[in-house]
């Protein structure tokens, strides 16, 4: 779990990552993009499901974007602004 500011909103960020239900070879991430402003309102939010066995961390920075990593090594860096648009991973095709 991590909590952080958006980079362009500046509204809390809060980011969850759990096993899937689906399947144990998969990890679901979800992000809530939350206003403090009115009431901790929900104004966005992210879900989406990655071929981790488990996320080991997952965490917002606002230069860097969204870190996902595993226990097997594996690491995702998400965009800063667009949360869901992948822009590096080192996970080997299979």
């Amino acid at each position: 779990m991590s909590i952080a500011k958006h980079r362009v909103s500046g509204n809390l960020i809060i980011c969850l990552g759990t096993q899937s239900t689906k399947s144990i070879d998969k990890s679901e991430i979800v992000i809530f993009e939350v206003d403090t402003k009115q009431d901790c309102e929900v104004v966005d939010s992210y879900r989406w499901i990655i071929n981790f066995k488990q996320v080991t961390n997952i965490l917002y920075k606002v230069g860097c974007g969204l870190v996902v990593t595993s226990f097997n090594g594996v690491i995702e860096i998400y965009d800063s602004k667009n949360l869901n648009h992948l822009i590096w991973s080192n996970q080997i095709a299979t």
